[in-house]
């Protein structure tokens, strides 16, 4: 590969560019193809070319015993990466927003929609039903009382909430989930 030597590093000349270009595009393509169906406004070859207008202009800069390609798509990588956390941590504007949603009260539960009293009572009945189904497991009680009051609890969450070791809320997970097969199968009719 004949290369332009500039002060720190080989730059590849434009017929390079043309083959890396090829390449990095192959890359995008086969990792990252479902990118644009999950932000919007995202083109893969806008990727590939930031992620080479991020190393030209030393916004990213390359260790010396890398690759420049495998470099490029450690840079893709961590583009997309932002790109989905980013997403991912987005706030909702009030017009994206259902009017039923709006109708909750503040500071009510998820299941307090006013409208609904079936189903609010649906869920009291199956809430009940799991507590009776578990309550000859203290663990397991516990935490079914922690991911009612607080559902978007993780495991690892959870484990710190309870003061117990992640190997034992991993065990009553699947003991939970062999009871919630029962449970589901009572309830699939209801």
């Amino acid at each position: 590969m004949s290369t332009l030597v500039t002060e720190n590093q080989d730059v590849p000349e434009r017929e390079d560019w043309t083959a890396i270009w090829k390449r990095l595009r192959r890359f995008a393509h086969k990792y990252y193809y479902w990118l644009p169906s999950r932000v919007s406004g995202i083109d893969l070859d806008d990727l590939v070319q930031d992620a080479i207008t991020d190393v030209i202009a030393g916004d990213r800069h390359q260790p010396p015993d890398v690759e420049l390609v495998t470099f490029l798509c450690h840079v893709i990588r961590s583009k997309a990466d932002h790109i989905l956390k980013k997403k991912e941590s987005r706030v909702v504007s009030i017009e994206e927003v259902p009017l039923t949603c709006l109708r909750i009260p503040v500071g009510a539960t998820y299941m307090d929609d006013p409208g609904d009293g079936d189903r609010q009572a649906a869920y009291q009945r199956l809430c009940d039903r799991v507590r009776e189904l578990v309550r000859d497991d203290e663990l397991i009680s516990r935490m079914v009382e922690l991911w009612l009051s607080k559902p978007e609890l993780k495991p690892r969450e959870m484990a710190k909430e309870l003061d117990v070791p992640i190997k034992e809320i991993r065990n009553a997970q699947k003991r939970l989930s062999r009871r919630a097969s029962r449970l589901h199968e009572e309830w699939r009719h209801v």
